[in-house]
């Protein structure tokens, strides 16, 4: 098990030379709170987030997480659909 906010890296090892701002971080707790919480203290400028893509009642019924942090985040989000 990770530390809490513990960076690690990103995997595999060429995404980063790709992207070398890029960092990824493993997170305790209820994702929509810990994600906009960490996005905060970070001051992050965007968040990215995947989305599955449920159907209109599986989202009603269960609710999203990434419009739920879309929703409460100080910054912007883009959401990223999954594969159909």
């Amino acid at each position: 098990m990770r530390p809490r906010g513990r960076r690690c890296p990103a995997s595999p090892g060429q995404h980063r030379r790709r992207n070398p701002g890029l960092e990824t971080r493993v997170l305790d707790g209820d994702p929509r709170r810990a994600i906009v919480k960490e996005a905060m203290r970070e001051q992050a400028d965007l968040i990215v987030i995947g989305k599955r893509g449920r159907n209109r009642i599986q989202e009603f019924l269960l609710g999203s997480t990434a419009e739920a942090i879309a929703r409460d985040a100080h910054c912007p989000v883009l959401m990223v659909p999954g594969k159909p």
